[in-house]
């Protein structure tokens, strides 16, 4: 898979947060599964540059989120999408 400019962008976002900011591997682990969903989903929308993601894309994204399954098709925990709402503010802030 070629590398794109959100997947640069997310990959030293992450280092920021490894070396910057000492968050724990979990957390970084968590963060990297969220932001490469998120830029997928960019990708899905023509959008290859996150800092170029509009405020209905970051919208469409949470709504994608908020209505997907996983696994044995269980809906992500409210939890787990304001950890992914979470991660992509700090990368559009970072950004």
């Amino acid at each position: 898979m070629a590398r794109t400019s959100s997947r640069q962008q997310i990959d030293r976002f992450l280092d920021h947060l490894a070396a910057e900011r000492g968050l724990s591997p979990h957390t970084l682990t968590a963060y990297r599964r969220d932001l490469e969903r998120y830029g997928a989903f960019l990708e899905g929308r023509g959008v290859r540059d996150a800092s170029a993601a509009r405020e209905d894309d970051v919208a469409a994204f949470v709504a994608h989120l908020s209505s997907s399954r996983y696994g044995d098709g269980k809906a992500y925990r409210t939890s787990s999408v304001a950890r992914g709402v979470a991660a992509v503010r700090s990368l559009h802030r970072f950004l």
